[in-house]
């Protein structure tokens, strides 16, 4: 068994390896590695618009989003749905910029807006599709995203259900704040 193991370390060095090479000679300074890391431009424009009578939970929600969107997509690339070419640092999932700023700023930003259920689930929805149907296929013709066994349409109610998870979960925890 244990030898089973040892293969598997050996082959998890190389793969480190082979990816490293691979950033260092194909994404490091290339086009999409700039769109990656121009993301923060995103997260600063939101910084100066934020509500700060409410920053503690509308940050609450983008924590939500972040790591939601990041575990859903380690699950997704760890069963090859997808895959990333680029990335805009080796060390962290290749979709980093989208999941830790992008996908969170405009959650944050439609949580901000849209403070009741109603009005926020509708615009939810249309940032879903316009997600699927617009930013992904946008992400896959700058040559960042290859969708494998995957197809657009499979992630609208993905988007949907985070902007309801991180809504409901927001709205709990500070229902239970303010009862202590």
């Amino acid at each position: 068994m244990l030898e089973g193991f040892e293969k598997v370390i050996h082959m998890q060095y190389q793969l480190r390896d082979a990816e490293l090479a691979h950033w260092l000679q194909e994404d490091l300074f290339s086009f999409s590695w700039w769109v990656g890391l121009s993301s923060l431009v995103l997260f600063y424009f939101w910084l100066k618009i934020v509500d700060r009578s409410r920053l503690a939970e509308i940050v609450m929600m983008g924590l939500f989003i972040g790591l939601s969107s990041t575990l859903l997509d380690v699950i997704g690339s760890s069963f090859v749905l997808w895959s990333y070419p680029d990335s805009v640092e080796p060390i962290f999932p290749p979709m980093f910029p989208a999941n830790l700023v992008v996908l969170p700023t405009v959650y944050m930003f439609l949580y901000q807006i849209f403070y009741t259920w109603k009005p926020y689930l509708a615009a939810s929805f249309v940032l879903s599709l316009f997600l699927s149907f617009v930013g992904e296929p946008l992400v896959v013709l700058l040559g960042s995203y290859v969708p494998l066994h995957w197809e657009y349409v499979y992630s609208v109610p993905w988007y949907l259900l985070l902007a309801i998870g991180g809504k409901a979960f927001t709205h709990k925890i500070f229902r239970y704040q303010t009862r202590s």
